[in-house]
């Protein structure tokens, strides 16, 4: 996934974040503390499946932690919207399709500010 950053100063950075054959970021949004949140979707390899993935990063671009969630009832699973919240965690909603399923049901999850 490459993610561009812009933020005041101008200053731009391009950094390309891995975790698996596919990665898609679907939103980036800066964060209080001057870096960005990016949430979307990673394949892991060898599974046709998708998980949800937030990755926060610093001002710089680099990579301060990412939290995968892949829960054992779906198959595949997205992050399309984000905010921070005001205790400086992360409330993130998305898409879920319950494995057996045709019909895909909406997923929200609120982390703290460490993602956890």
């Amino acid at each position: 996934m490459s993610v561009f950053l812009q933020y005041l100063r101008l200053k731009f950075v391009e950094q390309v974040y891995n975790n698996s054959a596919q990665d898609n970021g679907r939103l980036v949004i800066p964060a209080f503390d001057g870096g960005y949140v990016i949430a979307g979707f990673t394949a892991p390899k060898g599974k046709d499946t998708w998980d949800a993935w937030l990755i926060k990063v610093d001002d710089n671009g680099n990579k301060l932690w990412d939290r995968v969630f892949y829960p054992e009832s779906s198959e595949y699973h997205s992050g399309y919207c984000m905010t921070q919240s005001i205790d400086g965690g992360y409330v993130i909603t998305g898409d879920v399709l319950p494995v057996g399923s045709a019909a895909w049901d909406a997923w929200l999850v609120k982390v703290d500010a460490n993602g956890s």
